[in-house]
């Protein structure tokens, strides 16, 4: 039998994601305070519904989260405030869960940056860019990066915590999407 049960622990997560979200859009960055409470209280929550298993669940939850997202911010692709946040709201979930969480996050935000660069016209810049690296590298044999102008829309930010917080916020609520026929994964 399917239950409505509330969890509190999922208002207290997207209450931390909207903050987070709003906090990027404006600022880009997401703050270590913010992040450091969200991490706090999904492990503390966890513990206190599951005891020492529920500790695990959380470290498990956090660390799957954080490792989907460091090699992003490892390449430049990501701010750390990103990675930081999906480790503290995978904190929240079981490991499977913030993995599914994470990489639904990073689909997500993989579209909203082609919509972007769609809508700013950012496709031309680019494959000529990557168009001369490929070029340069055949000719010389040595692998050649050739960093966006500060004009293209490639070296612009965006802020992810949208991202996450969809990515995050379907999974939170999943089960109860599906029951009702509306769950798409």
């Amino acid at each position: 039998m399917y239950t409505t049960d509330f969890y509190p622990q999922y208002l207290f997560l997207l209450t931390g994601l909207t903050l987070a979200t709003i906090w990027d859009f404006k600022y880009f960055r997401i703050p270590n305070q913010l992040v450091i409470t969200l991490l706090i209280a999904g492990v503390c929550w966890q513990s206190y519904q599951s005891g020492w298993f529920g500790f695990a669940i959380a470290i498990s939850g956090a660390c799957l989260g954080f490792l989907v997202f460091i090699p992003l911010y490892i390449l430049g692709g990501m701010g750390a405030g990103d990675v930081k946040l999906v480790a503290a709201a995978g904190s929240f979930m079981t490991g499977y869960q913030a993995l599914a969480a994470a990489f639904l996050s990073l689909a997500i935000g993989t579209l909203i940056g082609l919509g972007i660069f769609l809508v700013k016209g950012g496709f031309p810049a680019f494959f000529k860019r990557y168009f001369l690296m490929f070029k340069t590298t055949l000719m010389t044999l040595e692998l050649v990066y050739i960093p966006p102008a500060e004009s293209e829309v490639a070296n612009e930010k965006y802020p992810c915590a949208i991202a996450i917080a969809f990515g995050f916020s379907y999974v939170m609520f999943h089960e109860p999407l599906k029951h009702y026929g509306l769950a798409f994964l």
